[in-house]
């Protein structure tokens, strides 16, 4: 299944030729997704070239619908794996980079591939506020450049007007997210002294509950009264001398 023929796998040829069923097939029997061309692209890189979102939502997600009951791929690594039927199902990693350290946003940016973008910063089917988005618009390649300065440098301006307004969410969505951890260590300052006046409260009326002669130490008193004791102590014991 994995063979190749001219350099490239069964899948690798479904993946260029833009043949979505075959593709789907090929996955479900187990297919390797990360399997790569003579030329080192993989079929999501092929997806992206071909601008086909169908196929990348295949090799990534495992769907062709909005709707399936199948799990996704971990952002942890390169790809994942889970039952798919009975059999081991891979997941592509849109973190995925080549060998000049671009990932699949910095190549469908560089040529304008919007509907290949849309998928990649779309959330995963079991994520409605998806963290992928930002590392992957966030991403730096091996020439130290974001999907969006990529795009700007190719000329691409409908792709880098797209990263704009996800950039802009992006930032929007962080703020909001400093703010509520902002919030939330007020509220905690706030219980923590409001938890340290009830104590003091609570030490003040214990204190007003015990009698006068408990609540006041006079420590002048208590030396004069050393000092009388010793005074009878010694004319007693002269006396028994």
């Amino acid at each position: 299944m994995d063979a190749k023929v001219g350099g490239m796998t069964p899948l690798l040829l479904a993946a260029s030729q833009g043949h979505t069923q075959c593709l789907q097939q090929l996955l479900d029997a187990g297919a390797d997704c990360n399997r790569s061309s003579r030329k080192g692209r993989t079929a999501s890189e092929l997806a992206v070239r071909r601008n086909d979102a169908a196929q990348l939502r295949l090799l990534m997600w495992g769907e062709e619908e909005e709707e399936s009951d199948c799990d996704t791929a971990s952002t942890g690594s390169s790809s994942s794996m889970n039952e798919w039927g009975g059999r081991k199902r891979q997941f592509a990693s849109p973190l995925e980079c080549n060998a000049a350290g671009r990932t699949l946003l910095h190549q469908a940016a560089a040529q304008g591939s919007l509907a290949a973008m849309a998928q990649l910063l779309t959330a995963r089917p079991t994520s409605a506020h998806d963290p992928l988005d930002g590392a992957l618009l966030l991403a730096r390649d091996g020439a130290g450049l974001t999907p969006l300065q990529a795009a700007a440098k190719a000329g691409q301006r409908e792709a880098a007007r797209l990263l704009l307004v996800k950039e802009r969410e992006l930032r929007q969505r962080m703020e909001r997210a400093a703010e509520r951890q902002a919030q939330a260590a007020q509220r905690r300052q706030q219980e923590e002294e409001r938890q340290r006046q009830l104590e003091l409260e609570e030490a003040n009326s214990l204190l007003q509950r015990l009698p006068t002669s408990r609540r006041r130490f006079n420590y002048k008193s208590w030396a004069e009264l050393q000092v009388k004791r010793s005074s009878a102590a010694c004319v007693d014991a002269l006396s028994h001398a």
